[in-house]
């Protein structure tokens, strides 16, 4: 059971979702639970990175579906500008495919928006308190992967680096190698050599079956 210290200043939240009714509901949510209070909140990546640093929260609610940079780029930013903010990402995005790279990326926590409303609740207190918040299946995933070593698909998300990801995304997205380049700000001699890694990695020969194995994943659960 989630434990509460409501003796202690309110956990301060940020949420972030591009969605004004999503963003109006998780705020009201937070506002109507003693021991929360909601101090900032955003509908896009540079909205959310201008306002952070003045609201310092404790907790930062992220949504992966964020239009232009996506939550993943954000998972990075505050895990490298805001480590003392707890991320815990609240997605409508198939939590098996992607929590375990969101955890990678920094994420504290990993709650489904079809879950019901006490979930998302007790999942800030809990990461407020350091503890990591995932359902039971992508639990025993992570256990079965360190027990193993590996688990026997090779996935992307747990093999690729994070630079190496996002070249994967950006492939997925049906850029190409030059057009990468652009959108990372990498040269296209930099691009071309994350491909050949991410080729190995997955064991393909070819770009183009990494390209569409790119776009299954993020086409599944559009990023």
């Amino acid at each position: 059971m989630t434990t509460r210290q409501t003796d202690m200043p309110p956990v301060k939240v940020f949420i972030i979702d591009d969605h004004p009714i999503v963003r109006g509901s998780l705020r009201d949510m937070c506002e109507a639970t003693p021991g929360l209070a909601v101090c900032g909140e955003a509908g896009s990546y540079g909205e959310a990175i201008q306002l952070l640093g003045a609201t310092n929260p404790d907790i930062a609610i992220v949504d992966l579906g964020l239009k232009v940079q996506n939550g993943f780029e954000l998972l990075r930013y505050l895990r490298k500008h805001h480590a003392n903010v707890r991320p815990v990402v609240f997605s409508m995005y198939e939590e098996t495919r992607y929590a375990i790279r969101a955890i990678k990326e920094g994420a504290q926590g990993y709650v489904m928006k079809s879950a019901p409303p006490e979930v998302i609740i007790n999942a800030i207190f809990d990461a407020n308190q350091g503890k990591l918040v995932v359902s039971e299946p992508v639990q025993q995933q992570i256990l079965t992967d360190v027990a193993v070593g590996k688990s026997g698909e090779i996935r992307p998300d747990q093999v690729l680096s994070d630079r190496e990801w996002q070249v994967f995304e950006c492939l997925g997205r049906g850029l190409t190698m030059k057009e990468t380049a652009e959108q990372l700000r990498i040269s296209a001699k930099t691009s071309s050599s994350y491909c050949e890694r991410i080729k190995a990695k997955l064991n393909m020969s070819r770009l183009r079956d990494v390209a569409q194995l790119a776009h299954e994943w993020l086409s599944d659960n559009a990023l």
